[in-house]
């Protein structure tokens, strides 16, 4: 259950878990997968002090939390775009 409920996006979790059909274990999972990938204030600090340094990819792995949110936050925080082959 854990790795399916893994694999969904946010709009899937948030179904599941506001659903009342849906297994209570079910619900409490994916209430559970939808704050684990909340960005939570010590976060936004680690972003903006490793980011001159490090990769969006390796502030991704090292935060735990998908590179497209490390990019977006970036953007809101005005932080300069990194341009790399790769980034």
């Amino acid at each position: 259950l854990t790795d399916f409920i893994g694999s969904l996006n946010k709009d899937q979790l948030y179904e599941i878990a506001i659903t009342s059909e849906m297994p209570l274990e079910w619900r409490y999972e994916a209430a559970r997968e939808l704050q684990s990938r909340s960005v939570k204030g010590d976060m936004i600090t680690d972003i903006v002090r490793l980011y001159p340094f490090k990769t969006t990819t390796e502030i991704s792995e090292y935060l735990g939390i998908p590179r497209s949110s490390i990019v977006n936050i970036a953007r809101r925080l005005g932080l300069p775009r990194k341009v790399a082959a790769n980034e």
